[in-house]
């Protein structure tokens, strides 16, 4: 579904230029399209999912630190403050 979705986006732009578009580019856009195709078969999905599911913890990581940066700077102020 992914690949298909991929090609039908890669295509669009051929949709609204098809018009200025002569026969030779038309037909070396659907060669560049059928090297993508041949290549997304060579992607091994469950490397790719695992790539996703790194990421995903990456980002989470990130959030984490981000929040405790956010509330360290908070406590820092109020100890500032308290000081004063």
């Amino acid at each position: 579904m992914r690949k298909i979705g991929l090609i039908l986006f890669l295509l669009s732009p051929a949709t609204v230029f098809a018009q200025q578009m002569s026969q030779q580019d038309m037909q070396d856009m659907m060669v560049q399209v059928q090297e993508v195709q041949a290549c997304m078969q060579t992607i091994d999905q469950n490397e790719l999912n695992k790539l996703q599911e790194e990421s995903k913890k990456l980002r989470l990581r990130s959030k984490a630190c981000a929040i405790t940066v956010k509330e360290m700077k908070r406590r820092i102020r109020q100890w500032h403050t308290a000081r004063k």
